[in-house]
């Protein structure tokens, strides 16, 4: 799992990931002020999704996971509140929120402890 310690107060975003296996992601985050909430945009070899918002969740692109079992996002409040998802635009940046990049082995541990409590 692989913290994403950088995301700012700035509204719009870009990152880069390298995966284990020497893939690439790309991770657009957005703020959108009048819906009080991120966004985000996930871009993965020839899979993309856009536009979906950012919720607390183990792993936000779970409904995916049979097509791209090999990376995840997953996003958590450190206040302990796990009902609020990121509202403000200060919400990461302040570190009340942190949004992971989950690799194939977390996903795998998500899927199996996580969601069917094996």
């Amino acid at each position: 799992m692989q913290a994403i310690t950088n995301i700012t107060n700035d509204p719009n975003q870009q990152f880069k990931f390298q995966l284990p296996d020497g893939t690439v992601a790309f991770l657009t985050l957005r703020y959108v002020q009048n819906q009080s909430g991120w966004f985000y945009d996930f871009v993965y070899g020839s899979f993309s999704v856009y536009g979906r918002r950012i919720v607390c969740s183990p792993n936000m692109l779970r409904e995916f996971r049979r097509i791209i079992p090999q990376i995840g996002i997953a996003v958590f409040t450190t206040d302990g509140n796990l009902m609020y998802e990121p509202l403000y635009l200060d919400d990461f940046a302040s570190g009340r929120c942190v949004l992971n990049i989950l690799n194939a082995a977390d996903v795998t541990f998500v899927e199996t402890v996580l969601i069917t409590g094996i």
